[in-house]
């Protein structure tokens, strides 16, 4: 096998590892699920469905929201402005929401490259 074979059975195996790696760990959750709990994380604190769509359309993050909420990922609580203004849920994570985040982000180690077989000559 030459180099570059070996360098390229080295990349696939990674690849595959990698794959395996993201299935197991999003088996669980839609790449939409898995975007809002990211961005709840980041977030640090409660949001509306507004602020994490960044805009007006909020149909799609407010069904993945309540998803989020069943499966015990998420709490939600009415947050009424002060003054003038109109009451909105909020959205903030819970332990096990946490604890999942945690879980999607960790990356298990690159897996060792294959070495070649050593050449008898």
């Amino acid at each position: 096998m030459t180099n570059r074979a070996s360098q390229q059975a080295s990349n696939e195996h990674e690849m595959r590892s990698e794959t395996t790696y993201l299935q197991r760990s999003r088996e669980d959750f839609s790449r939409a699920q898995a975007t809002a709990l990211t961005a709840l994380a980041q977030a640090g604190r409660a949001c509306s469905a507004r602020e994490l769509a960044g805009g007006p359309r909020i149909g799609p993050i407010t069904l993945t929201l309540q998803w989020l909420v069943t499966k015990g990922h998420v709490r939600t609580e009415v947050h009424r402005p002060t003054g003038e203004g109109r009451s909105e849920p909020v959205y903030e994570l819970t332990d096990d929401g946490r604890a999942a985040y945690q879980r999607l982000t960790i990356h298990t180690p690159p897996a060792r490259p294959l070495e070649a077989p050593k050449s008898r000559t």
